[in-house]
């Protein structure tokens, strides 16, 4: 196997395992760390089975992610803020030029439930 198709067959969490980590590290409360880590880890398996990359996606592959989430209104936004988050801290690195996730629509979460 040569090395673009090993690189090709590489997952996001593996390419990009730098900016992943660098990002980590800037997550100030272990649980958020944990929460977040773990929604990206599984955003990034989505990406890889459609062969997309981490750092190329655009609102309407966003879109078609967030059409694709069950569960609970507020876990469903829970992983969006995770992504969010993500998106944020490249664009902070100049790893991206706009925070695909920004404009993308979630859910409405009732504030005097928690």
């Amino acid at each position: 196997m040569d090395q673009g198709t090993i690189s090709a067959a590489a997952g996001n969490q593996h390419r990009h395992g730098h900016i992943i980590a660098a990002w980590q590290l800037a997550q100030s409360s272990p649980h958020t760390l944990r929460a977040y880590s773990r929604h990206l880890a599984g955003y990034c398996g989505w990406l890889d089975a459609r062969g997309l990359d981490l750092l190329a996606v655009n609102r309407p592959i966003l879109d078609g992610y967030r059409h694709g989430l069950t569960g609970a209104p507020a876990t469903v936004a829970a992983r969006l803020a995770a992504l969010s988050s993500f998106y944020r801290y490249a664009l902070s690195a100049e790893l991206i030029a706009a925070n695909p996730v920004e404009l993308v629509k979630r859910p409405r979460l009732d504030p005097d439930h928690s």
